[in-house]
């Protein structure tokens, strides 16, 4: 399946054929999605009869559709902006991962049950590491924007043992997260902090963490610049960015020159999109669960020109 797969809306979605099962991402908008052609990859590579389609919907439509999906008998489903919240309040079960993000991005339907997962941070965490070297425990990282991405990020660097700091331009956003995180009274080794918005301070606290991901929509629009300058930067930092498109971000590029080596968010697009496949098809065996991934990999250089080669 092409990077350019049709995209069904709530009065065309698909009706399941006869012998193979539909998986579907659930959007608005959803047409840029890359996950059709890395998912379908895999279940290609592994020849497993099933189709994985786009499907737009609006938040108005998202109850119908979702109503829509379960009585068309779909397996599971993707969901990306601005559904994770929504669908967090609809499914019957919510696994810990999806509990500690506070919303869900990967649906798995067992009988008529919904279960809720989100493998967000645990795939963010696996492209970090596969693209910079970095793991999480016991290293600092300043997390800019306090949205659902940043929000997702902070909890699961905490739970894994990272120092977190949060930024972002509307300071009472970030105070509300960390206000909810502290209502949870999660163990946590280092409680995550705040910090300020200006390139002042975004410096000083740069000084005390090993990573800084971009997590806000600047870099999305043609023409945006980085949210923070390269004076933030310095030798020897890493930088991520949830950004994908072009492969050298604004942010990217603001961090190159202050001395910092980064990476993109295509990695991470990989790797929560792998671990989505493997709730849908929990019996892999190892060998099939590599060919899955390689088949996404491929499917996601293609689609982009860009290169997803471990360090």
């Amino acid at each position: 399946m092409s990077a350019t797969s049709p995209v069904y809306s709530l009065s065309t979605v698909p009706i399941p054929e006869p012998g193979l099962s539909y998986y579907a991402v659930l959007g608005h908008p959803v047409g840029h999605s890359l996950s059709p052609a890395m998912q379908q990859a895999a279940l290609d590579a592994l020849r497993i009869p099933a189709r994985y389609v786009a499907i737009e919907l609006t938040p108005e439509e998202f109850p119908r559709g979702i109503a829509r999906l379960g009585a068309l008998g779909y397996a599971g489903w993707n969901v990306t902006v601005p559904h994770k919240l929504a669908m967090f309040e609809r499914v019957d079960q919510r696994e810990p991962s999806a509990h500690h993000a506070g919303m869900v991005n990967t649906v798995v339907r067992d009988g008529s049950r919904l279960v809720g997962h989100s493998t967000d941070g645990a795939g963010w965490e696996s492209a970090v590491a596969e693209t910079l070297g970095f793991t999480l425990r016991d290293r600092g990282l300043l997390i800019l924007g306090a949205g659902g991405s940043g929000q997702t990020l902070l909890y699961h660097a905490a739970a894994a043992g990272a120092r977190v700091f949060l930024a972002n331009r509307t300071e009472a956003k970030a105070d509300a997260v960390l206000d909810g995180f502290r209502s949870r009274n999660l163990p946590v080794a280092y409680p995550p902090q705040k910090a300020a918005w200006d390139a002042c301070s975004l410096a000083d606290v740069a000084e005390r963490v090993d990573l800084i991901v971009n997590t806000t929509s600047s870099g999305l629009k043609p023409g945006d610049p980085s949210p923070v300058p390269p004076s933030v930067f310095r030798s020897g930092l890493l930088a991520y960015d949830l950004v994908y498109r072009p492969a050298v971000t604004p942010f990217l590029a603001a961090a190159a020159e202050g001395g910092a080596k980064g990476a993109n968010g295509l990695s991470m697009l990989l790797h929560q999109g792998w671990l989505a496949f493997r709730l849908w098809h929990p019996s892999l065996s190892a060998a099939e669960s590599q060919t899955a991934l390689a088949a996404m990999r491929q499917a996601l250089e293609s689609a982009t020109g860009q290169t997803l080669s471990p360090i």
